[in-house]
């Protein structure tokens, strides 16, 4: 189901077909306010080249609605976290 979600969002206007999912897609999907949006996307674009792979985005998906109580801690942690540090 994922995998069907990221390839409609890769179809969508800002996305590049190489690279991944961008951000105003992404947050376009997502319909939750924009500074959650922005938190939400860093911590799920691991490689921080401000596009999202099939990998990211479903690995950051199934954390987000299906993950342990660990990993969603972590995924708060990083969405907080403003500094990567």
């Amino acid at each position: 189901y994922l995998s069907e979600i990221y390839k409609d969002l890769l179809d969508r206007t800002d996305s590049n077909k190489k690279q991944g999912i961008g951000k105003i897609t992404f947050y376009d999907y997502m319909k939750i306010q924009i500074f959650i949006s922005e938190k939400l996307f860093l911590a799920f674009d691991k490689d921080n080249d401000g596009f999202l792979s099939q990998k990211e985005l479903i690995d950051g998906m199934t954390k987000l609605y299906f993950g342990s109580f660990k990993q969603t801690c972590e995924l708060i942690f990083n969405l907080l976290d403003f500094d990567k540090d």
